[in-house]
């Protein structure tokens, strides 16, 4: 028993000399941001990050997640080495990290979903200057629920005291507003009115206008112009959780299928499918893919009800609850000849029922979830498909064959489409480019900061963020890096 006792004290002990610790490094830090919200958290990390390195701020930032990521001064990104699950003291390793690197400002996504919790990591923990809530939506159910009121105050426990609160959100905005007044904190709303169509064209990826505002109202907070902080959010990697898009080229038919497994909110969903759908405004068909889950299947409910808003020609269910969600899909009413119930299937299996679509060119989008069934059809798909190749600033006159000549170098390219603006019919400054992936990487290792016809080419695989809803363990087209990794045990 006394043993018992001396190393429950000792334990007892050692909490606070860490906690004490976590205080002296936390007055190191001058600044630190606190991201908070439903989604968006780890695109507005990245974004405020780049558009303050750019106004020439020493940045550290971190996003969390499944796959949590460190990024550095210069930009370059270590993942975060995880040995026993997310836990919130991973925050206290990385401030006393950030201490010692004599930065100007912290930015760190919330990691916290209990409210509990959310209150402990910023009021004991964090303790931001400014806080984000980017916005406010039916998630996390289950632990911040049963409602929208519920999960808007449990994202309101990160609110700064005496702070500033910087958010994106209009719903409850008033609510959210009520909350920052007991604190003492400053509360900025920011819109996406001023957000252009030229702004957003810069990006090389699917981001939300919501984010760009948000992010550039932060950065204006510290005196960056919008130009400047736009061309840093410009040149920021891409989040882990940004959409691939495969191509299925056969002799008949061209499947486009859109790994979107990652946006499984009904609200992420829908804006994904319709924003993927404005980039291929010729396809002949759209084809979804439902993977259902044992343990998602209030989730898969819900895409099946947002199903009935969305224009879509065939709906396929695959995974392990295909026939208690095609039940579900019949008592909703969803029309039973554009239904296939595929049950548990291999990507070869899909590909063939998808082809069967009387069409030329088909766009496939698979939602719902990337466990189970969903994670074996984006490896066959990331294994055995084409892959598509963004790129980016090049010449305004550049025409199709002279690109095809310089990627034919590194194999066969099947398809290159230039982009061109819809009002006046010019020319985009991005392409994309259809090739296999062994030889994709070859011409993206090879032509990417190479200088062509006077401009100094951007070629990555292709990627469309959808919300940071992230696969597990999916590190896609991150950039290795030399720097060292900051394990969180």
């Amino acid at each position: 028993m006394l043993g018992l006792i001396l190393g429950l004290l000792l334990l007892i002990s050692y909490g606070i000399y860490e906690f004490q610790k976590c205080k002296i490094s936390r007055k190191k830090i001058p600044m630190i941001i606190h991201i908070n919200g439903t989604r968006g958290k780890s695109s507005v990390t990245r974004l405020i990050a780049a558009g303050l390195r750019a106004g020439g701020k020493r940045i550290i930032a971190k996003t969390t997640g499944s796959a949590p990521a460190l990024i550095f001064e210069n930009g370059s990104e270590t993942p975060i080495v995880r040995h026993h699950g997310a836990n919130i003291k991973e925050q206290i390793k990385i401030i006393k990290f950030a201490a010692k690197r004599k930065i100007d400002i912290l930015v760190l996504e919330c990691m916290a979903v209990t409210p509990e919790y959310q209150w402990v990591t910023e009021h004991e923990i964090v303790q931001s200057n400014i806080g984000i809530i980017t916005n406010s939506r039916l998630d996390h159910l289950d632990v911040m629920g049963p409602g929208l009121k519920n999960v808007t105050l449990s994202l309101c426990n990160t609110i700064p005291r005496h702070g500033i609160l910087f958010t994106a959100e209009k719903k409850v905005f008033p609510l959210i507003k009520k909350e920052a007044k007991k604190m003492h904190c400053e509360i900025i709303q920011s819109d996406d009115s001023g957000i252009s169509k030229e702004d957003m064209q810069g990006f090389s990826h699917i981001e939300h206008k919501d984010n760009v505002a948000l992010s550039l109202k932060v950065c204006e907070h510290f005196g960056i112009d919008k130009k400047t902080a736009l061309e840093g959010m410009y040149t920021a990697q891409p989040d882990i959780g940004a959409m691939e898009i495969y191509l299925n080229k056969s002799k008949d038919t061209e499947l486009h299928f859109v790994h979107a497994f990652a946006a499984n909110d009904p609200e992420s969903t829908e804006f994904v499918i319709n924003s993927v759908k404005e980039l291929y405004p010729r396809t002949h068909a759209v084809a979804i893919v439902l993977n259902t889950r044992d343990d998602r299947i209030f989730r898969s409910k819900q895409l099946i009800r947002m199903l009935k808003e969305v224009h879509y020609d065939h709906l396929y269910l695959i995974g392990k609850q295909t026939n208690t969600i095609y039940s579900y899909a019949m008592t909703n009413k969803l029309a039973k000849k554009k239904i296939t119930d595929c049950g548990w299937v291999t990507g070869e299996e899909l590909t063939k029922y998808v082809v069967k679509l009387p069409a030329k060119e088909i766009l496939m989008l698979g939602i719902g979830n990337i466990g189970g069934n969903g994670g074996i059809i984006v490896n066959y798909y990331s294994e055995e498909i084409a892959m598509k190749i963004f790129v980016g600033n090049m010449p305004k006159d550049v025409e199709k064959k002279s690109l095809k000549a310089l990627f034919s170098d590194y194999g066969d390219v099947k398809t290159i489409n230039i982009h061109t603006d819809k009002i006046n019919d010019e020319l985009k400054a991005y392409a994309f480019i259809d090739m296999p992936k062994k030889e994709a990487w070859k011409a993206i290792s090879a032509l990417d900061n190479k200088e062509y016809f006077g401009n100094v080419l951007s070629v990555h695989q292709a990627r469309f963020r959808n919300h940071d809803r992230r696969g597990p363990n999916r590190l896609g087209g991150r950039r290795k890096t030399d720097l060292p990794e900051i394990k969180s045990n």
